[in-house]
């Protein structure tokens, strides 16, 4: 059951919260390599997505889940740089 709203640590409504919340359970050639993948670390990724929406009052369009093949090198190498470069100083 999701928590209402926290208005104590609500961010004020003039800065913009982005926040990228990443979660592996199978990693890609893990078993290759002798790597076991991580119990729950998709479903706490989603719970965590979920708290930052409804506690911290983070708008989807600013809220980037990642899990298991959606959480790629290549993602992080640009589309983290590009949201980084998105933000203003106030963010």
């Amino acid at each position: 059951m999701p928590l209402a709203p926290d208005p104590l640590i609500r961010p004020k409504p003039t800065i913009r919260t982005v926040a990228v919340v990443v979660g592996i359970e199978q990693y890609l050639y893990a078993k290759d390599r002798g790597i076991r993948g991580v119990d729950f670390a998709k479903a706490d990724a989603q719970e965590m997505a979920e708290t930052l929406k409804t506690r911290f009052n983070i708008n989807d369009s600013d809220l980037h889940l990642w899990v298991d093949e959606g959480a790629t090198k290549t993602r992080f190498e640009n589309e983290l740089k590009y949201l980084v470069k998105s933000l203003d100083p106030n963010d």
